[in-house]
């Protein structure tokens, strides 16, 4: 999948908002990495100085979750996959945060908060 920092997504909006006579008529698919669910376990386990192993939801869960069942159904066929063109982005709008930059910088507290909570307190078995 594609994904995108929220700072990167603030500060790219705020640059088209900026300029509405060179942004007029555009559709921009912004992203700011490409990444796999194996990219995701190991940036978190480098973060967390300790193994987080990737699980899909399980079969029960999505039996039991018609939301996360049609999500699930949305990424496996690449619908929502993104097919943003990071190089050309870049080179218009700047560098894009990295999930490792995330982790190491605007996100560690929430990632570390998100490590110190009890999985019931937010919604995890």
């Amino acid at each position: 999948m594609q994904m995108i920092a929220l700072h990167d997504l603030g500060r790219i909006n705020a640059q088209i908002l900026c300029q509405p006579d060179l942004n007029v008529g555009r559709v921009i698919e912004l992203s700011g990495q490409d990444i796999t669910s194996k990219d995701l376990q190991d940036a978190f386990s480098r973060a967390a100085g300790r193994p987080i192993h990737y699980q899909r939801f399980s079969e029960e869960l999505l039996s039991e979750n018609n939301f996360l069942k049609r999500l699930t159904a949305l990424v496996d066929n690449g619908v929502v996959a993104g097919i943003a063109d990071i190089a050309a982005l870049e080179r218009e709008f700047g560098p894009m945060l990295r999930v490792e930059q995330w982790l190491s910088g605007p996100g560690k507290t929430l990632f570390e908060n998100a490590l110190s909570t009890e999985p019931s307190s937010i919604g995890l078995r």
